[in-house]
């Protein structure tokens, strides 16, 4: 174990009830957001074609689960958590994953010399430590303006979780085409347009020159 690993000690980030309905919440708005983007956008391109926010609805809940969602979304509500404590602190409280910790895990590691700061106990031992920082932790996780800025936080990236980090998008066009067709039948062709037909030029005939002649003109 290297001398940085004993520098650090293993804590358990608080997921409280509260904010896995508030998520909830803010992943359904995010699924309204993002269907009337898309309905605006796929007007623009295609027209009488086009599918209405509705239909893209459907084709974002067929290819996201909400508990999809709200697993990824766990990485950004510990970066925002860390984020509350460090404007309460005043300083720097970075919570780092552990290696080898599946995605989505609450255990991160702070830095001892920060949790020290935290609590005071210079004394403690890391146990003693980081009973006292998980105590701390819980405490600020019942304070509702701690909760709003973590919600508010998550939230900037809900939309996103939806549209660019869980959907491929290969196959959100598969879909959308398929729905398209289903709803408009085929697209019509455009005709190939003709290109004009280029003149052979005849053996032997290059361009000509006119060069103006020599001498006087009479």
């Amino acid at each position: 174990m290297t001398l940085e690993l004993f520098m650090r000690i293993p804590v358990t980030v608080p997921y409280s009830h509260w904010h896995d309905q508030a998520f909830r919440a803010e992943i359904e708005s995010s699924f309204d957001r993002e269907s009337e983007r898309m309905a605006m956008d796929d007007e623009a391109e295609f027209g009488e074609r086009s599918l209405d926010a509705q239909e893209f609805e459907e084709i974002l809940r067929d290819l996201v689960y909400e508990e999809a969602v709200l697993d990824a979304a766990t990485e950004d509500y510990i970066e925002g958590f860390a984020r509350a404590m460090s404007a309460r602190a005043s300083f720097v409280v970075a919570l780092k994953r552990r290696k080898g910790d599946a995605d989505g895990a609450p255990t991160r590691l702070i830095d001892r010399d920060v949790a020290i700061r935290l609590v005071g106990g210079v004394a403690a031992n890391d146990d003693e430590l980081a009973s006292a920082i998980e105590d701390l932790f819980a405490e600020r996780i019942e304070e509702e303006d701690f909760k709003m800025e973590i919600l508010e936080y998550v939230a900037c990236f809900t939309d996103a979780l939806i549209c660019d980090r869980l959907i491929k998008e290969r196959t959100f066009n598969r879909h959308a085409n398929r729905m398209r067709r289903e709803k408009h039948g085929p697209a019509p062709r455009t005709p190939k347009r003709k290109q004009p037909r280029k003149r052979r030029p005849i053996p032997g005939q290059g361009e000509l020159i006119f060069a103006r002649p020599q001498g006087k003109s009479h």
